[in-house]
């Protein structure tokens, strides 16, 4: 029997979707979105560029988004992971906002509260690494 995600990746490995730690349910659910709104890839990805920005300490602060470029200006890793969970079903949202939640805990530990940031931006971006003034 060919399950739905394998019958819809002929174009590139099914592996691409594989995100550690999470069920094969949730995979499936993530291969799902990743052939309609978001692109093959998008949440391993950008999980992994929110694990280097919180292991590192440092902060995505894209400011207003001046060239409305999403890559270049937008919402970061953890905005586009906050999307991909809403797209989700239901019942594979806390799979991965379990896994998105354990990176979240490292960027705590790593970074500090602004108060000069912008208090209607999302919580990430009010953040500032450890030992800026």
């Amino acid at each position: 029997m060919v399950r739905r995600e394998e019958a819809i990746c002929w174009t590139h490995e099914r592996a691409i979707h594989y995100v550690p730690g999470l069920s094969p349910g949730v995979v499936a659910a993530i291969t799902v979105i990743e052939h309609g709104p978001l692109e093959p890839g998008f949440v391993a990805r950008e999980l992994g560029y929110w694990e280097g920005l919180a292991r590192d300490g440092r902060v995505w602060r894209p400011s207003s988004n001046p060239c409305g470029v999403d890559r270049c200006c937008g919402p970061g890793p953890r905005g586009f992971l906050a999307q991909a969970i809403r797209y989700l079903p239901e019942r594979a949202k806390p799979g991965l906002r379990r896994a998105v939640r354990r990176v979240d805990e490292v960027y705590l530990r790593r970074t500090l509260p602004d108060p000069l940031a912008d208090p209607g931006a999302p919580w990430w971006e009010r953040r500032r690494p450890i030992g800026w003034p």
